[in-house]
């Protein structure tokens, strides 16, 4: 399974598009988040057009037809998700933005949370509840206490390369799950990526991964949390709990 080479993506759209990195204000919706997030289908678009933003690949391509069958995606996950869950150890709670689910025991304090990055070939044919709960119980049997979410915003999980998250406590835990959810999806996913959540420093907020990326880039990582997000390896389906 490919990894997504992250750190490379940031330098690169540093080095070509300067001005469209600089359009961030530490919002999620600013033009520099977005380009960072976006899916790799479109990265060499940001790269190699000089005026592309992700706000006009979003107007171009965004159809009334998508926007549509993307709705219908989001009111089953809240459906499903309000009902009862075919799991013991699988927890499901949604939001305005987001729906999260949590697996084993309560992920432990308020230390760097290491972060798998999951993309799909369909996402909203491989994205439903039962088949989260479905990997939530797999990562429990597994050992793994940790959490997932899945972005329900319009468009977010269409055009952004991080379409399902995992979160752990510890590398070892996270570098587990890679494999435990090759295993599981499949063929249905194209790829992984990693990152992590720094603790904040005192008095500010925490950041998340793309937005570290953009004001730090690698600066401020230890030797363990620069070499989890440098990780290079293919990843192995079920070389870790299957």
């Amino acid at each position: 399974m490919p990894r997504i080479d992250q750190l490379g993506y940031v330098a690169a759209l540093q080095q070509a598009r300067p001005g469209l990195m600089r359009a961030f204000g530490r919002s999620v919706h600013d033009a520099g988040w977005m380009a960072v997030v976006m899916v790799p289908a479109y990265r060499s678009v940001l790269l190699d057009t000089p005026y592309a933003t992700p706000e006009g690949i979003l107007y171009r391509d965004y159809t009334p037809a998508l926007r549509r069958a993307d709705a219908a995606w989001v009111d089953q996950l809240r459906a499903a998700a309000a009902g009862p869950l075919a799991s013991s150890v699988v927890q499901a709670h949604t939001s305005e933005a987001y729906l999260s689910l949590r697996f084993g025991a309560p992920m432990a304090g308020p230390g760097t949370t290491y972060k798998v990055f999951l993309g799909f070939d369909a996402f909203s044919g491989r994205l439903d509840v039962a088949g989260m709960v479905a990997l939530g119980e797999r990562l429990h049997a597994a050992g793994l206490a940790g959490a997932m979410k899945v972005d329900l915003r319009p468009g977010a999980t269409r055009f952004r390369y991080n379409q399902l998250v995992l979160y752990f406590s510890t590398p070892e835990d996270a570098g587990c799950a890679e494999s435990v959810a090759v295993a599981h999806f499949g063929s249905g996913l194209v790829h992984v990526g990693r990152g992590l959540d720094l603790p904040p420093e005192p008095g500010e907020r925490r950041l998340d991964w793309h937005s570290h990326l953009l004001q730090h880039g690698a600066d401020g990582l230890g030797a363990t949390e620069r070499a989890f997000v440098t990780e290079t390896e293919p990843v192995v389906a079920g070389a870790c709990g299957t």
